[in-house]
């Protein structure tokens, strides 16, 4: 995941050095943590890469167990307990337009 600037606004995709171009992906969404969470998160400076500029940011979340499922808890399952609030804010490979602005939350 990649948190925004200090101003507010997304680091471009060129700085977040994904793999493939932008249209290659099916959807570019936003999430807002809406309470603590109960577990660690790592940021970094995002590094050149995949022919990419970088220099952005890039956050890993180690995600707790769901003690109901013994596996890590999903974002759409972090979305259901209102912990955080999934919005879909784009379909950069038009394969999914249909799910644009949906938002996923408690």
């Amino acid at each position: 995941m990649s948190p925004k600037k200090l101003n507010g606004s997304p680091f471009d995709f060129n700085s977040r050095a994904l793999n493939g171009d932008v249209s290659t992906y099916d959807l570019y969404y936003e999430i807002e943590v809406l309470q603590d969470l109960d577990f660690t998160a790592q940021t970094a400076d995002v590094i050149p890469w995949f022919g990419r500029s970088g220099k952005g940011k890039q956050s890993m979340w180690n995600i707790g167990i769901n003690p109901e499922t013994t596996y890590p808890f999903t974002l759409s399952e972090l979305a259901e307990l209102g912990k955080i609030k999934i919005t879909i804010k784009s379909s950069p490979s038009g394969n999914f337009s249909t799910l644009v602005n949906t938002v996923i939350q408690q």
